[in-house]
């Protein structure tokens, strides 16, 4: 999204979106998101339509009351992109996979080893709550 902006005004809505995002209600990050968004709108069109193509799931947390437990560790996508990335190097000498299946199972057991390396979650003793929550929230 920042990407579509010239240089100072880069500066200015990255510190706005961070703002944003830091509060805990779902309300108020999504109020203050908004406003950004039509801000940008007579700015730069495609800065504010990427900002609100996946507004709703970079407010997860918030929705579920979940930031103060798990927004440290699920508020960036560094999770994912560190995995992906060790992947990438247990997978990248493998030139002409004879299956998927077999495709499979070299994930599986480069899986296996990148997870002896990762750290925990934090707040790790309390995805239980995280998984009542969702559960809840997929009933309703």
């Amino acid at each position: 999204m920042l990407n579509y902006l010239n240089e100072k005004n880069r500066e200015i809505y990255k510190r706005r979106i961070n703002k944003a995002y830091q509060f805990d209600t779902y309300e108020e990050a999504r109020t203050e998101l908004d406003q950004i968004i039509h801000d940008l709108e007579r700015l730069n069109l495609s800065a504010a339509r990427s900002l609100a193509e996946g507004l709703e799931e970079t407010l997860t947390l918030q929705r579920l009351g979940l930031k103060e437990l798990f927004g440290k560790s699920f508020s960036t996508t560094n999770i994912i992109e560190n995995l992906n990335s060790q992947l990438g190097r247990y997978l990248r000498n493998v030139k002409r996979w004879q299956s998927s299946d077999q495709r499979y199972r070299w994930v599986a057991c480069a899986l296996l080893e990148i997870e002896l390396r990762m750290r925990k979650v934090s707040n790790y003793k309390h995805l239980d709550a995280m998984a009542i929550t969702i559960q809840a929230e997929i009933e309703k």
